[in-house]
């Protein structure tokens, strides 16, 4: 896994023709929202004294009174998540990356038509994509 700071990266082996062919995950921190309901009862005003909140910085107002993050700081919200899937002829396996994301981005080139071609090339076909019903 790739730590970018805001976000990681983090990779997982898909199946294309006998190759090391990886699929990627994007995933952005959890992270505290800043309630307004709370910073409008504290009287905070609007500016760079919410950013230092939101960066889980005390603040003091202009009335001397402390404000600290955890009175303005709301649970933490999972990020967004993100999969990007390129070539692999299966989607075997694939459901224990993909559940949770927000956004999934997979290779699918081939019509229902061409599957056969779809196969020998190590791609998806349209019927691998087809869900069953629960």
């Amino acid at each position: 896994m790739f730590d970018a700071g805001e976000f990681t990266v983090d990779c997982f082996p898909v199946r294309h023709r006998d190759t090391d062919s990886f699929a990627f995950t994007f995933e952005a921190r959890a992270r505290r929202h800043l309630q307004s309901c709370r910073l409008a009862a504290l009287g905070v005003p609007d500016g760079p004294v919410r950013g230092e909140l939101a960066e889980g910085r005390p603040v003091t107002l202009q009335d001397g009174r402390t404000i600290e993050p955890e009175d303005v700081l709301g649970a933490f919200a999972r990020g967004a998540k993100l999969v990007v899937i390129g070539d692999t002829e299966t989607t075997d396996g694939l459901s224990e990356h993909v559940r949770d994301a927000d956004m999934l981005v997979i290779e699918a080139t081939f019509l229902e038509r061409d599957a056969a071609m779809a196969s020998d090339y190590g791609h998806l076909g349209r019927p691998s994509l087809r869900r069953t019903p629960a």
